[in-house]
């Protein structure tokens, strides 16, 4: 299984995207589930503030776990999936675990 992070955050977006994109409680509970209901996810949390939007996965494909989460954020947001991709981010790996402990200690905020 692989970590990877889905992602959309102020340095990636204007901020007219990422208001789009902003997730409320019950969002997050859909998009939990929508991703988690997808073949290729087993496990995901979601990161949401006001800067950014993380989907954090444990996944066994990666090119259909990008296209589960992606289409989820996509359909939350009403952005097209091919418009929101270019403001999206994807790592993976080490790198993945390295961008969420950027992010924790403050060092990408």
């Amino acid at each position: 299984m692989t970590l990877m992070v889905v992602g959309v955050s102020h340095r990636s977006a204007p901020f007219d995207v990422l208001d789009r994109v902003a997730l409320d409680d019950a969002e997050v509970r859909e998009v939990l589930d929508t991703v988690v209901g997808s073949d290729h996810v087993a496990e995901a949390l979601v990161l949401n503030t006001c800067n950014r939007i993380e989907v954090y996965a444990d996944v066994d494909r990666f090119h259909g776990a990008v296209e589960a989460i992606s289409a989820s954020l996509a359909k939350r947001s009403g952005i097209p999936a091919d418009e929101l991709s270019g403001h999206l981010y994807v790592h993976y790996d080490e790198r993945a675990v390295h961008h969420m402990f950027s992010v924790a200690a403050g060092l990408d905020s």
